[in-house]
């Protein structure tokens, strides 16, 4: 008798974990779903007060973010393009600047799935040798010099976001102090990524939380690498 009461009580104590495990499933997937849905609908809301247009690159953000939403928990990065477009469209301005006149994408943001897969992290704006390049917001440098033989520039921004540069070649040291607009230095020096066709912009928060510097910049213009 206690053997079968034993296995008795064993099955429904399965039975509850196994309901709680569903419900608390259930829970989180719809938390998720509010959240793309809370983060859509205010940039969306936010773009058509201030007549942004919605375009490709806004479309694609929402498919990922509803494709993760059905998939893993979602992290900061996954919101950083429809917030970023949510806080720039509340208050009608970008939160940075593009770092050249005239702004011309040639290769546009790839976010990787983690720290080591493959992607693009950053923007490629095309340029020409000796190309101003200026700051896109406040921030203090944090870097200037060669990182593997390439020139890369770095500013660190009262944020905690980091605008890399490269090629980019700069009079600035460490530890100078830059405001918005001003100019930091000129496209140019050693590069495998853009050979002075153009430069390299990205956006890092933290150590591996990669931003789409598009989604934070103002309007642009994309144009198509020639083959």
């Amino acid at each position: 008798m206690n053997y079968w009461t034993n296995r008795h009580r064993e099955a429904a104590r399965k039975a509850a974990r196994q309901r709680q495990e569903r419900e608390q499933k259930e829970r989180r997937q719809r938390l998720r779903a509010l959240m793309v849905a809370s983060a859509l609908l205010f940039g969306l809301l936010g773009a058509l007060v201030c007549g942004l247009a919605i375009t490709q690159e806004s479309t694609a953000t929402t498919q990922r973010l509803v494709h993760v939403s059905g998939q893993s928990a979602i992290s900061f990065a996954d919101f950083a393009d429809m917030t970023a477009l949510a806080e720039r469209s509340s208050s009608c301005e970008a939160r940075y600047d593009w770092p050249v006149e005239d702004p011309h994408v040639e290769q546009s943001f790839d976010r990787p799935l983690n720290q080591w897969s493959p992607g693009h992290r950053g923007v490629d704006l095309t340029t020409e040798p000796g190309t101003v390049l200026f700051s896109p917001q406040d921030g203090v440098v944090s870097f200037a010099g060669e990182v593997a033989g390439k020139n890369v520039l770095s500013i660190r921004h009262r944020d905690g976001v980091t605008s890399t540069f490269e090629p980019a070649t700069t009079d600035l040291q460490a530890g100078d102090a830059v405001s918005r607009g001003q100019p930091i230095g000129t496209v140019g020096g050693a590069s495998d990524h853009c050979e002075e066709q153009c430069v390299h912009w990205g956006l890092k928060r933290g150590a591996h939380d990669y931003l789409d510097p598009q989604s934070y910049a103002g309007s642009r213009t994309i144009v198509l690498k020639p083959i």
